[in-house]
């Protein structure tokens, strides 16, 4: 059960993600609850490593997880820095 709902997360965490960034203002709001999904994939995901659950779904979240965080920081460095000034004025 673990795996399925890591994975759920993880494709709202990529869609809001991804609409947030090709939206012209780049929706602030979208991008956190993009990042909170993400984040709750990954622990999800750890969980169900904790718990020894078989196949492989539980490792396309924490994959995902490090590839949506590494991308935009190779494409566009300072929309990361962007994201972290806002996170931190919460």
């Amino acid at each position: 059960m673990w795996p399925k709902l890591a994975l759920f997360f993880t494709v709202i965490a990529v869609l809001l993600l991804s609409l947030a960034y090709f939206l012209a203002h780049g929706l602030e709001w979208l991008m956190f609850v993009g990042f909170a999904c993400l984040l709750l994939s990954f622990v999800m995901s750890i969980g169900a490593f904790l718990k020894k659950e078989q196949g492989f779904l539980k490792l396309i979240p924490i994959t995902m997880f490090f590839l949506v965080s590494f991308i935009p920081s190779v494409a566009e460095p300072f929309q990361i820095v962007r994201v972290l000034s806002w996170l931190k004025n919460l």
